[in-house]
């Protein structure tokens, strides 16, 4: 599945997200939790005073939902406290913005909760399909939790076991047509 060819997939545009990549590809994913729903996260990415993004959000229900088209820099990783990722890039006066090499995938929930069944599913499926777009390694450089970029964030992404993650994502025989349906905008207001 190519999710430019997605029939329900539009540029969106917002505020708080960039047009490209300023020349940079995505070297990683970083898993969040959204710390509520796609509804409501939706409606916070809307509000031009928030200055936050995702590319991707994941359902309890397995739904994919595109908020940032992961050509463009979505705004969910910029802020670098005490960092523990050793993919970040350097530049002479301190790193280079997190968000112009990184693909941000949140899933909706509570950090206290765990995944469903069904949203692990897709959240392997959507980052398979970036892994496979951007022939990432699969390790758990390119797979992170953005705590690993802010320390202040302990606990995003939440009750997900990231190594396990890695593991689950490197098993052979994954159908790439497995997962949630993708979503646009129009879908999830």
């Amino acid at each position: 599945m190519n999710i430019e060819h997605i029939p329900g997939i539009t540029k969106f545009g917002y505020p708080q997200g960039r047009e490209g990549r300023s020349g940079l590809r995505p070297t990683a994913l970083v898993i969040h939790v959204m710390e509520g729903t796609i509804r409501g996260t939706t409606s916070w990415f809307m509000n031009p005073r928030a200055n936050v993004s995702y590319n991707y959000g994941v359902g309890k229900d397995g739904r994919i939902v595109c908020w940032v088209r992961d050509e463009n820099a979505a705004w969910a990783n910029g802020k670098i406290q005490k960092p523990t990722w050793k993919g970040l890039l350097k530049r002479p006066n301190g790193y280079i913005n997190p968000n112009l090499h990184t693909i941000s995938i949140a899933r909706e929930g509570r950090n206290s909760e765990l995944c469903t069944p069904r949203q692990y599913q897709s959240l392997l499926h959507i980052a398979r399909l970036m892994i496979d777009k951007y022939r990432l390694p699969i390790n758990r450089n390119t797979v992170i939790g953005h705590y690993e970029i802010d320390s202040r964030k302990p606990l995003c992404p939440g009750r997900i076991n990231l190594d396990h993650f890695v593991i689950e994502l490197r098993k052979n025989g994954q159908k790439k047509e497995e997962g949630g349906e993708l979503l646009g905008l129009s879908d999830v207001l």
